[in-house]
């Protein structure tokens, strides 16, 4: 599709679909889903706009008031699979996922299928919301504006900063179509997390780069209560214990990870994939030392709390894998 200056387009002079926009949803909520479709629906560039769900029946009632949604029927097995069966079903080359519970801004498609027009050797592309101090105030709790300080100042950003990003996150992975194709897709398995991690790492494999975007109004919801903060990083560790196994003899993986120098200095490379978890065991010194950095004392807590919530999703994780394959 041959496309123009994209900063001109809007939703009234373009006939063509400038990308294909996917949107996951496993366990509806009517009101934060209405209100994703509804920044979708109101932003800049026509747009193909993608439901999977293993339950169509139910998102139909809920989108009724919304016009030109495709609902496609996954099973809830998985999000690697999910993710294949709404890139599969897409037409246009430029993907644009969207977590149901995120909002975008008015340019938020516009810039990513820009940015693929600007960069050709890009076929992974890390989006980032950007929010004013006003809007965070009044939309989020303090346990949320502790989550957000994490993705602005932790080490997500100052790899960003340092060299480029090399894993784009899930909440607004855009990609290629073709390179989707090339990499073999996204990883089947596991059910819940490291899907990202391990699709950005095959696509750096084959010799595609991975850029990042900021985009303003687009943000994702961080979770608002402890209860479903651990509840996220639990399935986060459990899955990332099986991006531990399939990778615990890929050298180039966790050294890419770019973790401090003085582990790779002391440590064995053939030990580097529990780096991870050292990490998280001495979470209480980075909560500390981040707390007194950045003057939030209450960060100290809440960080142990999100590390010590994912380390025991991986612990339960990386046994539930010995589990299944001891005596094989």
């Amino acid at each position: 599709m041959a496309l123009k200056d994209l900063t001109n387009i809007t939703m009234e002079n373009n006939r063509e679909n400038i990308c294909s926009v996917i949107v996951m949803v496993k366990e509806p909520q009517e009101e934060t889903l209405k209100l994703c479709l509804k920044s979708i629906n109101k932003s800049l560039g026509k747009k193909e706009i993608i439901i999977v769900t293993p339950k169509p029946e139910q998102i139909k009632e809920m989108v009724l008031d919304l016009n030109c949604i495709k609902i496609v029927r996954d099973e809830g097995k998985g999000i690697g699979i999910a993710r294949n069966i709404g890139i599969a079903s897409a037409t246009c080359e430029i993907i644009c996922f969207v977590d149901p519970d995120a909002v975008v801004g008015p340019e938020h498609f516009l810039k990513i299928v820009n940015e693929f027009k600007k960069n050709p050797h890009i076929g992974i592309l890390n989006v980032e919301g950007e929010l004013n101090n006003t809007i965070i105030n009044s939309l989020f709790n303090k346990i949320q504006k502790l989550e957000l300080l994490v993705w602005e100042r932790g080490r997500f950003r100052r790899l960003i900063e340092r060299s480029g990003p090399i894993f784009a996150g899930g909440t607004f992975l855009s990609l290629r179509k073709s390179v989707w194709k090339e990499a073999g897709g996204f990883w089947v398995w596991p059910p819940y997390g490291a899907d990202d991690i391990d699709f950005s790492y095959k696509v750096y494999k084959i010799g595609w780069k991975c850029g990042n975007v900021k985009v303003k109004g687009s943000f994702h919801q961080p979770r608002a209560t402890l209860r479903e903060l651990y509840k996220e990083q639990y399935g986060w560790g459990k899955g990332y214990a099986t991006l531990m196994i399939k990778y615990k003899n890929e050298r180039d993986l966790w050294k890419i990870m770019r973790y401090n120098s003085l582990w790779y200095r002391f440590l064995p490379s053939k030990v580097w994939f529990l780096i991870p978890i050292l990490r998280m065991i001495l979470a209480p010194v980075s909560g500390f030392i981040n707390a007194i950095k950045w003057r939030k004392p209450s960060f100290f807590f809440y960080w142990i709390f999100r590390r010590y919530a994912f380390l025991h999703g991986l612990i339960v994780g990386l046994n539930e894998i010995k589990q299944k394959y001891k005596g094989k």
